[in-house]
């Protein structure tokens, strides 16, 4: 069995936010331990910090954007670094009006794209 023990790892940038976190997802929609091929996968979802108001009262909250929360390839027991450096990339990214498309393609993201994605400062 594998370890599905995961912390939420948050990065923020001015107003918007990324978390990579584990919702039980596997290659194949929810992660079966009993397949040796599947593997526990994180999840990268974006947010963007909303006020507004409620009948007079303010409302500051974190509101998932749109079309963007996606499973990847990235396993459970990634590193925090290259987590935080594939935040980076999706903040840069979610800064722009139309992120979708390029938010679909960071999805597929796997291990051994990490240092592709984002150069290895070692």
């Amino acid at each position: 069995m594998r370890d599905t023990t995961f912390i939420d790892l948050i990065l923020e940038r001015g107003s918007k936010r990324v978390v990579w976190e584990y919702i039980d997802e596997g290659f194949s929609g929810d992660y079966n331990e009993k397949d040796p091929t599947d593997q526990p996968l994180l999840r990268f979802s974006c947010y963007e910090y909303s006020i507004g108001s409620i009948t007079d009262n303010v409302v500051a909250e974190w509101v998932q954007m749109d079309d963007a929360s996606y499973c990847t390839r990235i396993p459970v027991g990634a590193s925090t670094r290259s987590l935080a450096r594939l935040a980076a990339v999706i903040l840069d990214v979610i800064q722009e009006p139309d992120y979708k498309k390029r938010l679909e393609e960071l999805s597929w993201l796997g291990p051994e794209d990490v240092g592709n994605v984002v150069p290895l400062m070692e």
